[in-house]
């Protein structure tokens, strides 16, 4: 998502991509990512997930700031509070079925 990410960037613009489907993308590759982590497997089994996770955050970020959706503080505000559910998450506050139903 890199190239989008740059493209966004470059023309201040986020026409034509849509907020719910950054959200699902966002929420997808995080599940994707969280749960091996949190049964150990090697890196190797969701790195990949995690970069997309950073980056979809990224691109979804600039989506509702450009939108006006939210301002800078309130999505810093909203990253940390879901960053704080997925450490949770990661360091076995919430039980198996939970992680196993993401």
């Amino acid at each position: 998502f890199t190239p989008m990410i740059s493209r966004v960037w470059r023309k201040r613009s986020a026409e034509g991509l849509s907020v719910t489907t950054w959200a699902l993308n966002l929420a997808g590759f995080a599940a994707g990512a969280i749960y091996p982590f949190s049964r150990g497997f090697p890196v190797a089994q969701y790195g990949d997930s995690l970069a997309l996770t950073v980056q979809s955050a990224v691109l979804l970020g600039m989506i509702v700031v450009m939108r006006g959706v939210c301002t800078v503080p309130q999505l810093a505000l909203g990253y940390a509070v879901v960053a704080g559910l997925c450490a949770a998450l990661v360091c076995g506050a919430a039980p198996a079925w939970a992680l196993a139903g993401l």
